[in-house]
């Protein structure tokens, strides 16, 4: 958070200015949600009901 986070947040001119910051945010937002959306869209989602253990054999 120390490197990735802070320095955009406490940048003087997004500190400066109301419209910076809250397009800051909103990048930051649109970044996450397109990461999401690609993770959605590339991670193909599971199908069935899994696999089926084998039945004990009894000795």
């Amino acid at each position: 958070m120390h490197l990735v986070e802070n320095p955009g947040r406490f940048a003087a001119p997004v500190r400066r200015s109301a419209g910076r910051s809250l397009a800051l945010g909103g990048a930051a937002t649109a970044v996450a949600v397109c990461a999401g959306v690609l993770l959605l869209i590339v991670v193909p989602v599971p199908v069935g009901r899994g696999w089926r253990p084998r039945p004990r054999r009894s000795v």
